[in-house]
């Protein structure tokens, strides 16, 4: 027995160059260890495999590679698996102990129906609003990867840079905060600034 796999591969190619006399000493190469490593799986294949071995070297054809499961033995265990572990979710004491465990750790169930994601709050009311620009811009066309992803880097822009706050009617007032300030600290709806610094300061 070999406590790792590399040190049984070593002492096999070991045995091996000394069967075929070959001198002991020197490093061992990669080809000694890749022929170690075939001469093992080929005894593991003929231990665990001989009757498909057997099967190849008389008719050339093997066993099938599915292994067909038989409902009596598989399905019915595993439905009534299944059935055991509803019944214990649907439990009263299942309910009242996850009850507890969420409210120590500060956990708050929020039911979402699919049907509506503007249920959720702002995090769900997003998708809705993603999906309504999708269905105004695209309709019924078909995007390529590179159509839609740009369409959806747009309305992810736009989104990002509604305000946050209540708008001002000071024309001076500072711009609105928006979550684009919080992604790129400037907002999404302005071209980038052009980059001065190797601009000559008599032109700028």
């Amino acid at each position: 027995r070999f406590s790792s796999w590399t040190k049984l591969l070593r002492t096999t190619a070991i045995v091996l160059r000394f069967l075929k006399r070959l001198p002991g000493r020197g490093q061992l190469t990669a080809v000694d260890l890749e022929t170690a490593e075939n001469v093992l799986l080929q005894i593991v294949q003929k231990r665990h495999f001989i009757n498909d071995i057997r099967l190849l070297e008389n008719t050339g054809t093997c066993s099938a590679a599915l292994v067909k499961y038989r409902p009596g033995s598989n399905f019915v265990g595993a439905k009534s698996q299944l059935k055991d572990l509803f019944e214990l979710i649907r439990s009263e004491n299942f309910k009242t102990q996850i009850e507890a465990e969420l409210t120590i750790k500060g956990i708050q169930w929020n039911f979402i129906a699919p049907g509506a994601p503007h249920m959720g709050g702002l995090w769900e009311s997003n998708i809705k609003s993603v999906k309504s620009h999708l269905l105004k811009i695209v309709g019924d066309q078909l995007l390529t990867y590179e159509e839609l992803n740009t369409l959806l880097i747009q309305i992810e822009c736009l989104l990002n840079s509604r305000p946050l706050c209540v708008l001002s009617s000071d024309p001076a007032e500072p711009i609105a905060l928006t979550p684009a300030h919080f992604l790129t600290l400037t907002p999404l709806d302005r071209l980038p600034a052009i980059n001065v610094m190797d601009v000559n300061l008599s032109r700028l």
